[in-house]
């Protein structure tokens, strides 16, 4: 039987919970302020109404009397600070990824005790964070160009990041990198290993859309790409294409996978996940024919969910496609200890799984005038075999964004439900927490911290709410980061 309670629950804060005692930084930096006081310029002037775009120090909280949240964090400034990935350790700490980006000019931005001056396009900030929400160390980097980042994994003893970045803009500490990249470093935050991919012309798009990563350090990267590119086992060329590629623990080039697209056809992975045994299990969409290895799959519509997975070795194992009218996408994916694959997707219009149809009822906003996503959950077994499925489908928009495992193979959700950042957790059948705050309208990311609690991290462009009413912005998109009890 599925397991997972329907989103149409009521959405809620968690239950407050004991906390544990935090490590000491290991810079030296500003430590948590206590209470909520008033907000306060650059000079420390108290104001009043909405902060100016003066601020430019980042604010460390305690979270409302009573609610789910234990800190939050907030940056602003006439920059946009984008944070495109979380990841914690074993000891809890946080590892954050930050783009700024200086569309109307940059000021110094203040985070504890370390100063950034961003450039004058885009700067790329790796941050690590107690458990206690205090600054341990920064790393900025910078150039006369743009540079970008787009994901961040915990990996091994250390993480990864990935992104893309003009020529000659970029260097992480071995060397530039150019176009798409990626890059590994320690947990204090060293440089491991970096490495560009070569693409064949100007003309090629390469994007990594997820990656994931084992406890010995073997990395899987999964996207799209137009044109010609070498992964790292020399050039491979298609006009729109998916792909999947390994990389182990150094950096060096294991296997790589095209989803096989026509001509005429597309297809994009869009999230990773490693089985006990060393497989890979892959999700995401494709349009038209696509064949990875067990035969030609034909898209209903205008595109399919695809789910598929791969032996140790690259070698296509089982793949299945999950269609009906409109689009259907694979939006995150986990696997359990017994090799048990949980799918998330999204779709328009209808999704056919087994025999079951699945009907948005609401397709349209009408508020935003824009299209509301329902949200599917799929279970499979270890070879591939439906097992259940269930629609989460509220009247605005529901996706499923993060599936993961936790202790007793207890499943963990983020997701959107009805437009709220809502996170949700699972102990077979029955749902044993949920935490939402509307709107995290900007890139809302998690990173579970055991069992004890979630980072939640967002660049809102106005208004949030964590539980005692709006918190006005202080800038333009603003980087939040906030430590959630479980």
């Amino acid at each position: 039987m599925f397991f997972v309670a329907s989103l149409l629950a009521a959405c809620g804060p968690g239950e407050p919970s004991d906390t544990d005692t935090e490590g000491e930084p290991t810079s030296t930096s500003t430590g948590p302020t206590t209470g909520e006081p008033p907000p306060t310029t650059s000079s420390g002037e108290e104001t009043t109404g909405e902060p100016p775009l003066v601020g430019v120090e980042c604010e460390q909280l305690a979270g409302p009397e009573g609610s789910a949240v234990e800190w939050y964090l907030r940056c602003g400034g006439n920059q946009h600070d984008y944070v495109f990935g979380i990841a914690t350790d074993a000891a809890g700490d946080l590892y954050v990824a930050v783009e700024l980006r200086a569309f109307d000019g940059a000021q110094t931005l203040k985070i504890g005790e370390f100063e950034v001056k961003p450039g004058e396009h885009s700067d790329i900030l790796l941050i690590k964070l107690s458990s206690a929400g205090v600054p341990q160390w920064v790393r900025h980097f910078g150039g006369p160009k743009s540079q970008q980042i787009s994901g961040l994994v915990a990996c091994g003893d250390g993480f990864v990041i990935h992104g893309w970045a003009d020529v000659g803009s970029l260097d992480f500490g071995g060397g530039p990198v150019e176009g798409t990249y990626v890059a590994s470093f320690d947990f204090d935050g060293n440089h491991r290993w970096s490495r560009s991919l070569p693409v064949v012309d100007d003309a090629t798009q390469v994007y990594f859309l997820a990656m994931t990563c084992d406890d010995a350090g073997q990395l899987a990267l999964t996207g799209e790409f137009l044109g010609g590119v070498d992964l790292g086992g020399g050039p491979v060329s298609a006009a729109a294409d998916g792909f999947v590629v390994t990389y182990d623990a150094a950096g060096e080039f294991q296997w790589a996978q095209q989803f096989g697209s026509a001509a005429e056809s597309s297809a994009r992975g869009r999230a990773l996940a490693f089985t006990p045994g060393g497989e890979l299990v892959m999700t995401g969409s494709f349009t038209g024919t696509v064949d990875l290895g067990g035969g030609p799959l034909t898209a209903v519509a205008f595109s399919d969910m695809l789910v598929a997975e791969y032996s140790a070795a690259g070698e296509h194992l089982w793949s299945r496609q999950f269609g009906g009218a409109g689009g259907q996408d694979g939006t995150a994916v986990a696997v359990d200890a017994t090799g048990r694959v949980v799918v998330g997707g999204a779709f328009f219009d209808e999704i056919e799984i087994g025999d079951e149809k699945f009907v948005n009822e609401n397709p349209e906003d009408p508020e935003e005038l824009t299209s509301a996503d329902d949200a599917v959950l799929v279970e499979l077994d270890a070879s591939g075999a439906l097992l259940g499925s269930q629609h989460l489908a509220t009247p605005l928009n529901d996706r499923v964004l993060d599936l993961s495992f936790g202790a007793a193979d207890s499943l963990r959700f983020a997701g959107v439900a009805d437009s709220a950042f809502s996170l949700r957790a699972f102990a077979g059948e029955e749902q044993t927490w949920e935490w939402s705050a509307k709107p995290l309208n900007a890139f809302p990311r998690a990173a579970w911290s055991g069992e004890e609690a979630v980072f939640v991290s967002a660049a809102p462009h106005g208004d949030v709410d964590l539980g005692s009413g709006a918190l006005g912005p202080r800038g333009a998109a603003d980087m939040l980061i906030a430590r959630i009890r479980r």
